[in-house]
């Protein structure tokens, strides 16, 4: 009988662990079928951009799949201890962080896809009425203007982590809009004020150039003149003579004034006749003794 009991234990536990085999595999399957949907969504919709948008529900699909398989005790155990290189949890956090990485949570939860999209559509269905007469860039503006500022004021609010959709869709936007259409005419006022800067720096160069050839001509004309020009404004021999008997005589006596006026008039007689000799000085000197 115990015989029995034991031979009954473990058939039971054999069924019970080929059960939970199967239910393992099963859900590794289930798993690795949504990882597939989930990677022909994106690639399905990488030009232009709608991962986010797009591939919503897929990613859903996965996330739970791998939530349920990592939630059973003897799943998690079988598959995430199984190998160094930890397959199943590799690929799902490669795909998980394509997600992130997008900012897709950004289009699910903050329903900001809604509105930029409606948006846009009015830009778009204003550029395709104003296409054949070629007025894209004037009666399209206000459109273009509301677009671009919805999306200034998203990405400011959100500091830069906008959803990816949106961000592929303005960028293209924006590159319509200025390349192709050439509503954004930067180049000629680019070209306008390059222009001008040279043309004053030019002006300021040659002024700079002319005052200094003035200067150096002005310094090269004083010198010559200088070597030639006379001294027009040097004193007088007489005018010498007086001032040095003049700062030699004291004022004490009025007396000896006029004598010593009446001694200066007749050097100064003497020294005009004799005029034409090398050192009148020394003569005045020796008359003085």
């Amino acid at each position: 009988m115990l015989k029995f009991n034991i031979l009954i234990f473990l058939m039971f536990s054999s069924a019970i662990a080929i059960a939970s085999s199967n239910s393992c595999e099963t859900m590794l399957h289930n798993l690795a079928n949504t990882q597939q949907l989930y990677v022909f969504c994106t690639t399905a919709h990488a030009v232009p951009v709608k991962i986010c948008n797009g591939c919503g529900q897929q990613y859903l699909n996965m996330k739970n799949e791998y939530t349920q398989l990592m939630n059973d005790i003897n799943c998690s155990k079988q598959y995430s201890e199984s190998d160094r290189i930890n397959v199943v949890g590799t690929t799902q956090s490669v795909l998980t962080g394509l997600w992130n990485r997008a900012n897709c949570d950004d289009c699910i939860k903050g329903n900001h896809s809604d509105e930029y999209d409606t948006i846009w559509a009015k830009w778009a269905e204003c550029l395709e009425n104003n296409k054949k007469n070629n007025l894209e860039c004037i009666a399209c503006l206000p459109q273009y203007l509301e677009l671009n500022d919805f999306y200034r004021e998203l990405e400011k609010k959100n500091i830069g982590k906008v959803c990816f959709d949106l961000q592929d869709s303005m960028n293209r936007s924006r590159v319509l809009w200025s390349k192709e259409l050439k509503c954004c005419q930067r180049e000629p006022r680019l070209a306008a004020f390059i222009s001008s800067v040279g043309v004053v720096t030019a002006i300021i160069v040659l002024f700079y150039a002319g005052v200094v050839f003035l200067t150096l001509r002005r310094e090269a004309n004083h010198g010559t003149l200088n070597d030639t020009a006379p001294e027009l404004d040097a004193p007088s021999t007489s005018s010498l003579i007086t001032a040095a008997i003049l700062s030699t005589t004291s004022a004490d006596e009025t007396s000896s004034i006029s004598a010593r006026e009446e001694k200066i008039n007749s050097i100064l007689a003497t020294a005009e006749d004799s005029s034409d000799s090398d050192d009148p000085l020394p003569t005045f000197k020796s008359k003085l003794s």
